[in-house]
């Protein structure tokens, strides 16, 4: 199975443990390639989302993940942000704007050549439209 990255609302749900399809796909995916795929910009919102709700018990599972080396966050470095800038002005000056997370997770998948698993593909098939290589799938579909 080759790599991945989970966008924030799939590993919310592989988190929750809700969903059995994408649950499985997750625990497929976590046999065959040793842990999780994120993004940091996804890290950031799922920590924000459960520090709001204050959920702590959630948040220390999350941490742990990281720290033990199964949740694995791709950095956004010099190349994701250029390109992150690069999409968000293009989408702005089309009236498609995506908000600023999505575009930067978008550059991530772009910049590391990876997959996005998402059930928004509504909105990131901006990007593609733009004419950038962002493959994507939705495991809830799967």
């Amino acid at each position: 199975m080759n790599e991945v990255i989970l966008d924030t609302d799939i590993l919310s749900e592989v988190l929750k443990g809700k969903d059995k399809a994408v649950y499985e796909q997750a625990t497929a995916y976590q046999t065959a390639v040793g842990h999780l795929t994120t993004t940091t910009i996804t890290l950031m919102e799922i920590v924000f989302g459960l520090q709001r709700r204050q959920q702590q018990e959630a948040l220390t599972a999350v941490l742990r993940f990281v720290k033990q080396g199964k949740l694995i966050a791709l950095p956004f470095d010099n190349r994701c942000a250029i390109l992150a800038g690069e999409l968000y002005a293009k989408l702005e000056g089309t009236g498609q704007r995506i908000g600023q997370a999505n575009t930067m997770i978008a550059a991530t998948a772009v910049v590391y050549q990876l997959p996005l698993i998402t059930g928004n593909q509504r909105h990131y098939q901006r990007i593609a439209g733009q004419g950038y290589n962002l493959t994507m799938s939705n495991w809830r579909e799967s």
